[in-house]
């Protein structure tokens, strides 16, 4: 056999192993939401129900728009990056992507991790029946670093009581009254945002941070816990009322924190072309 028929063996038996190698669902439905009845896989039709519920062989994502499910398949069901940095931010497409809304219910012959599921499996689904293509870039963007500002970290140490350490055996609601340490919780209004973290490091105090809009990377070098309770002035909001937040930098100062700005490596999932499928 010569080189050229070596060559072209291999990428055809390379290709065959990668599609063999990628899991895709046995059945699947993709119905816009304007529609009465809820979709279903494999069941009586008309049936009127309320449609299968998620489980190790069902995917069931009620009423989603597009760029969700798009988000969910490509960013949120895939590793962080490996250096920490901000995750892929997806942008383009049209204006139905947002507005429209559609029900995913889709059936494996076999039982799959869920992120699985989320991830490569809706991923092929998305590109089979909304004919979904993305190409990637990487950008520079403006971020912050936190650092210890000069006079030295005004918080003190977690004493663990305050919050409750999760168990991945455990049900998913903490037990009693406690939150899980290390979860934020926040709310936010035109005037102040606020954020709850018992239990947090560093790295989890800016990643809540980073919930605003910013891209936020911890530099501290701290490895303790903390409880955090912070609220600051939301963007655009007035602090010189007495009774108003503080601005951001103000409430990091009491903590003993600052951000400084500077430029990070970010990549973008950006839409070449998607079209509306057809009902099935």
């Amino acid at each position: 056999m010569n080189h050229l028929a070596r060559t072209a063996t291999f990428v055809v038996l390379s290709l065959f192993i990668v599609r063999a190698q990628s899991p895709r669902f046995e059945a699947a439905s993709v119905k816009s939401c304007k529609s009465g009845l809820a979709p279903t896989v494999g069941g009586p039709k008309g049936g009127g129900g309320r449609g299968p519920v998620s489980s190790p062989v069902t995917l069931n994502l009620p009423c989603q728009p597009l760029r969700f499910l798009i988000n969910l398949a490509y960013v949120i069901s895939n590793a962080r990056p490996a250096d920490g940095g901000p995750e892929p931010l997806l942008e383009g497409g049209p204006g139905w992507i947002d507005s429209d809304r559609y029900q995913i219910v889709a059936k494996t012959a076999d039982a799959v991790p869920r992120d699985v599921m989320n991830g490569p499996m809706l991923r092929a689904l998305l590109e089979e029946r909304f004919h979904l293509k993305l190409r990637r870039e990487s950008r520079d963007v403006p971020a912050y670093v936190l650092t210890v500002a000069k006079g030295g970290l005004k918080l003190r140490p977690s004493d663990g009581t305050s919050c409750a350490v999760r168990d991945p055996s455990q049900p998913s609601l903490p037990p009693g009254d406690k939150p899980w340490c290390g979860l934020a919780r926040g709310s936010k209004n035109a005037r102040t945002i606020q954020t709850e973290l018992p239990g947090g490091s560093m790295a989890q105090f800016a990643k809540a941070l980073g919930l605003s809009g910013r891209i936020v990377r911890d530099k501290t070098g701290v490895t303790e816990t903390f409880d955090f309770h912070f609220e600051y002035a939301a963007d655009g909001a007035d602090v010189s009322d007495v009774d108003s937040a503080p601005s951001l930098d103000a409430a990091l100062a009491k903590l003993g924190l600052r951000l400084e700005p500077t430029k990070v490596r970010r990549e973008f999932l950006i839409i070449d072309h998607i079209e509306k499928p057809s009902e099935n």
